[in-house]
C-alpha cells in the first residue's frame, strides 16, 4: 500500500466509524504500516473530520519523523497516547496493516 492509499484509507475509515458512532469526536486513533514507517492520527483530532494533515509519520519507535504533510505551525503535533501500543501491535503481528481502536460508547459502558 502506497502512502495515498494509506492516507485516504484512514480518513474513509475516520468517516465511516464516526457515522457508525463508533469514534465520537476526538475519541480513539487510528495508524497504518507504510513500507518503513507508520502513519498515525495526530492526538485530538476529530475522527469523523479528520484530514491527510491530520496523520503523523512515525517510526518503529514513535519517534515523530520530519514530513512534508505538517506545517511547521501546527497547533497539535503529537501522537496519541496509545502510541506504543500500535507499534507493540504491529511488532507481535507482522502481517497487520491498520490499527483502528475505537471507542464506541457501548463499547466502552461494557468494559467499565
Amino acid at each position: 500500500m502506497n502512502r495515498y492509499q494509506a492516507e485516504t484509507g484512514i480518513v474513509a475509515a475516520g468517516a465511516f466509524f464516526h457515522s457508525k458512532g463508533w469514534v465520537p469526536a476526538t475519541s480513539g486513533n487510528f495508524s497504518t504500516r507504510l513500507t518503513e514507517n507508520f502513519l498515525i492520527t495526530k492526538s485530538g483530532v476529530h475522527k469523523g473530520t479528520i484530514h491527510t494533515s491530520d496523520l503523523i509519520l512515525i517510526d518503529e519507535k514513535g519517534t515523530i519523523l520530519p514530513d512534508e504533510n505538517i506545517h511547521p505551525g501546527a497547533v497539535s503535533v503529537k501522537t496519541s497516547a496509545e502510541t506504543l501500543l500500535h507499534l507493540d501491535i504491529y511488532t507481535h503481528f507482522p502481517e497487520a496493516k491498520v490499527v483502528f481502536h475505537i471507542h464506541s460508547p457501548s463499547g466502552t459502558v461494557l468494559s467499565k
